[in-house]
């Protein structure tokens, strides 16, 4: 294995460990699909919260369904998120640092 290689796998494995830690710290500031600190968290009716351009995407390129539950799902019913929003403000509020990986 090259040094380039070597160097890229352990970026790869401090990236993903740095993003488990956090994800252990504020659990509810996460993206369930993405394992990304939330930026514009929607909710849809069967109650999942997701980064909004996950669901979107899913939906232009899969179908009208939610990517998790399955259930029929449409762009205008999922709405902001409003109380995961507050959390994570609150959370990089405390945790500035947290967002840099983001």
């Amino acid at each position: 294995m090259s040094i380039q290689s070597n160097a890229n796998c352990y970026l790869k494995s401090s990236q993903m460990l740095y993003l488990l830690i956090l994800q252990e710290m504020c659990p509810t500031t996460f993206a369930v699909i993405t394992f990304e600190i939330f930026r514009d968290p929607v909710i849809t009716p069967s109650g999942v919260t997701y980064e909004r351009a996950i669901p979107l995407e899913h939906l232009r390129k899969v179908g009208n369904f939610d990517p998790v539950t399955r259930e029929p799902l449409k762009e205008h019913q999922m709405v902001p998120n409003l109380a995961i929003k507050e959390a994570v403000q609150a959370y990089l509020k405390e945790h500035s640092w947290a967002y840099k990986s983001t």
